[in-house]
């Protein structure tokens, strides 16, 4: 697959149900009050007709808003990932050699906790992307990095 043209619309039209519904998730991961009521503020109802708490009009100017909001959705995908790596994973390979190269870049590089991330994103988010960047100016070694799925299309 080619990549896109430059100017080319994000999200890709085929894919913008899905972006959105991660627009809504993170919303609700981030437990940003302002964001989450302006992506309710076009839809003010539910299916059933009962009205959304983020999405009435946010108070006058000089009036406190008394919504509150209990960052939930942050916890649980917290906690998931939690779960998933309560223990560090290991990695071994049959070389020596290797399994020494692959043990240091393991431990400098800082696995563990980038799996943990890519964990809690993806239990908010519904998916996440792994991938290996070389920047000989930032590290003398691979880095594994996360992007978030709404960042990229696999």
């Amino acid at each position: 697959m080619p990549l896109p043209e430059n100017g080319a619309p994000w999200p890709p039209p085929q894919f913008a149900g899905e972006f959105r519904d991660m627009r809504i998730d993170d919303a609700w991961y981030a437990g940003d009050r302002d964001r989450l009521t302006k992506i309710y503020a076009g839809d003010q109802t539910r299916a059933d007709g009962s009205r959304r708490l983020w999405g009435r009009r946010p108070p006058a100017p000089g009036r406190p808003d008394n919504r509150m909001h209990i960052p939930l959705a942050g916890d649980i995908a917290n906690t998931s990932a939690a779960l998933l790596f309560s223990e560090p994973p290991t990695f071994t390979v049959p070389d020596s050699s290797t399994q020494a190269r692959l043990d240091e870049l393991a431990e400098v590089g800082g696995i563990a906790n980038t799996l943990f991330e890519a964990a809690e994103v993806s239990a908010a988010l519904g998916g996440v992307y792994l991938r290996v960047t070389w920047d000989a100016q930032l590290a003398e070694r691979p880095l594994l990095t996360v992007v978030h799925a709404d960042s990229a299309i696999p």
